[in-house]
């Protein structure tokens, strides 16, 4: 009886284990700039919009390039990017004192922001390159 109970467990427990991992997702990468010069340092960020229930997804910027690989990148669906940007705050680490960086990119590319992007299976690009002014 308990090796029927056994055999049981393993072929449910199997049967289980095939399933899937999250939404289908896809690798983004681009660009950002900010009046008209790569952004040196900073996030971006995919965050659902309403009727979409798929997780965010986001990547750091490095010298103006992107790319969402973490869990296999940005769901499918229709996101508001949020894009922050951070540079050293003018004055600090001097005279020992620790570096202070701040976020410098207007409100409206990150905490009001208007930029949509619609990744789907469709959509044979995934690249996304934003210029901001």
């Amino acid at each position: 009886m308990i090796r029927w109970v056994i055999a049981v467990s393993v072929l449910f427990v199997a049967g289980c284990s095939g399933a899937s991992d999250g939404p289908e997702r896809a690798v983004v990468s681009g660009s950002v700039t900010y009046q008209g010069k790569p952004l040196e340092s900073g996030d971006i960020l995919f965050t659902p919009v309403a009727g979409n229930d798929s997780p965010a997804a986001g990547a750091v910027i490095t010298d103006g390039q992107y790319v969402t690989t973490n869990k296999g990148g940005v769901p499918m669906g229709k996101f508001q990017v949020k894009i922050t940007g951070f540079r050293l705050r003018p004055g600090s680490g001097q005279n020992g004192d620790m570096q202070e960086f701040i976020q410098y990119i207007p409100v409206k590319y990150n905490e009001r922001t208007t930029l949509e992007v619609d990744i789907s299976q469709d959509s044979p690009e995934k690249q996304y390159d934003f210029d901001l002014q």
